[in-house]
């Protein structure tokens, strides 16, 4: 239990050092390596999904995330992948507090409402699957491992994932600030290590490109 009690500080600490360092981050450059993350993640879904074959449907749902404080801005990216044909794109909604996370098909044309915690979600009764998750990540290391903002809905919904059986690829998406250097720290057994982790300045950790061996 004292260890227990001991990691979980060290991992409150290091997540109110990097939101320190997030807020100090220039909305110039927030929008301008914004850019440079949509750009390498592109190319990066447009090949996959490209080759992506399924017996039954080859539509694969892509969740993105509405950004907030300074979170890398993937608006852009979001509205090219709802014009295409075999992708379906959804935003994570909150339904109900310490409870997995719900899927909300998104277009551009989609009415917004804010949600718990005042996050925008597109305001539908969807609860889709993702195939691709575009996790918001504010710290990580360089094996997948994640700190978020301690309320544990991606743990939860993750979780859940495994437990029904549906399969997934998890990207996160942090600055490169977000690299956590503090060798005290510690992931939590029930943490899901990230499939892969993008920042503006390159893959931390690359995912499988063969995403039919991953998701079917």
């Amino acid at each position: 239990m004292a260890e227990l009690q001991y990691n979980n500080e060290i991992t409150r600490n290091i997540r109110s050092e990097l939101l320190t360092k997030r807020t100090k981050i220039p909305m110039s450059r927030v929008y301008e390596d914004s850019a440079h993350i949509q750009k390498k993640l592109l190319n990066y879904l447009e090949k996959i999904t490209n080759n992506f074959k399924h017996p039954t449907n080859n539509k694969i749902n892509i969740a993105g995330f509405w950004p907030i404080d300074k979170e890398p801005n993937l608006i852009d990216l979001l509205n090219k992948l709802s014009t295409k044909e075999n992708i379906i794109v959804c935003l994570p909604s909150i339904y109900k507090k310490n409870h997995p996370l719900h899927f909300k098909q998104w277009t551009p044309n989609h009415n917004m409402i804010k949600g718990i915690y005042n996050i925008l979600e597109p305001n539908s009764q969807d609860n889709l699957l993702p195939n691709i998750l575009l996790v918001p990540t504010l710290g990580f290391t360089i094996y997948g491992d994640r700190i978020g903002y301690g309320k544990g809905y991606y743990d939860r919904t993750l979780s859940n994932f495994i437990e029904i059986k549906h399969k997934f690829l998890t990207i996160g998406i942090s600055w490169t600030c977000g690299l956590i250097t503090n060798n005290q720290y510690k992931a939590a057994s029930h943490d899901i290590k990230l499939d892969g982790i993008l920042t503006e300045d390159k893959w931390i950790k690359e995912p499988l490109k063969e995403i039919n061996k991953i998701i079917l």
